[in-house]
């Protein structure tokens, strides 16, 4: 019998869900960065695999775009709000800021700024829209110090990018949109050396060992594709789970772990009842509901699909510690769900 994800506990988190929660493991800690119900600012908080609090919550000063894991540290992307502009910062385990270093990207326009680590050391992929191209540039951070930026000219607009390192290999994945096939990058040295189109819709990029997962969907499948390290193809795309209408698929994200697992949480929605809108106009709403499964290589399909509740969830706020898994759903008032993996 598949493993399966067994709930075993839920817990209420004085966190908003406008703007995302964001969380990653790092340390065998599970951290969370959100905006807390008291609108003083985004804050960081510490948890163990049990949904514990560690350590005391840490106010930033950051308006949180995307976090990655470095070590036992975390580094982040986001604006600085003193100063307006993009920053990337490396925190300790209890959320002290090590250093916070300002980015030579605009703060308007289609900017996407992310986090990695390469080999130990911090370091930042963004994207910015030129007219019918993309720029992308790359660099490393040293001790609060950005190296000089690498940047080359891609084509067409990128909606979205996502980020993966294999050794001193970066990755990236230009998602292009529904309708177009997404470009995914190898760099090493900043240089981009290698490039390769994937299935359409591609909207999430993890790495297991040596081989790299590409996630898509369309509205009544999740699809999941492989390429290795060189990124050559390692089949076509995989469909790993289907929805009968009149349901459809409305996003899907993948959450790996350091022992190869695999998991992958998706949210269905369907046409609801018609709804009295203020004005007079009847509008029909939508119902959605959240599901989360594990990729299993000798199917190549999630087993073990279980319904989430409260239905909703941010997308890049669940980790993997060991085997147990965290994941913050729900709308308006965000809970921490946390499942034994057996």
């Amino acid at each position: 019998m598949s493993p399966r994800f067994i709930c075993r506990q839920i817990t209420a988190l004085q966190l908003s869900m406008r703007p995302p929660v964001f969380a990653v493991e790092a340390g065998s800690l599970f951290h969370l960065l959100g905006f807390g119900t008291d609108n003083r600012g985004t804050v960081h908080l510490t948890l163990n695999r049990d949904g514990e609090i560690a350590s005391p919550a840490t106010l930033l000063q950051i308006s949180v775009l995307a976090v990655g894991a470095c070590g036992s540290d975390l580094v982040i992307t986001g604006l600085n709000e003193e100063r307006g502009v993009h920053c990337v910062a490396r925190l300790d385990a209890k959320g002290k800021v090590r250093w916070k270093t300002p980015l030579p990207t605009p703060t308007s326009g289609l900017v996407w700024v992310l986090p990695t680590c390469i080999a130990g050391e911090a370091a930042t992929v963004w994207e910015n829209e030129k007219e019918n191209e993309g720029e992308l540039g790359i660099a490393s951070v040293r001790e609060g110090v950005l190296g000089p930026p690498e940047t080359s000219l891609q084509p067409g607009v990128a909606f979205g990018i996502h980020v993966a390192t294999i050794g001193t290999n970066v990755f990236v994945l230009r998602s292009r949109g529904a309708a177009r096939e997404a470009d995914l990058l190898r760099i090493e040295g900043g240089k981009v050396i290698g490039r390769a189109s994937t299935v359409r819709n591609a909207q999430a990029l993890a790495a297991v060992g040596e081989t790299l997962l590409v996630l898509s969907w369309t509205t009544d499948r999740l699809l999941l594709q492989w390429f290795d390290s060189s990124l050559r193809p390692l089949g076509p795309g995989e469909t790993i789970a289907t929805v009968d209408s009149p349901s459809w698929i409305r996003f899907g994200t993948l959450h790996t772990s350091n022992e190869d697992r695999i998991a992958v949480s998706y949210e269905t929605a369907a046409a609801g009842d018609y709804v009295q809108l203020p004005d007079g106009r009847s509008e029909r709403g939508e119902s959605s509901r959240l599901f989360l499964g594990s990729y299993d290589r000798g199917s190549r399909a999630l087993t073990g699909v279980t319904e989430i509740t409260p239905a909703g969830t941010a997308w890049f706020a669940a980790a993997w510690i060991g085997d147990r898994f965290l994941l913050v759903n729900g709308t308006a008032n965000p809970v921490l769900s946390v499942f034994d993996f057996n």
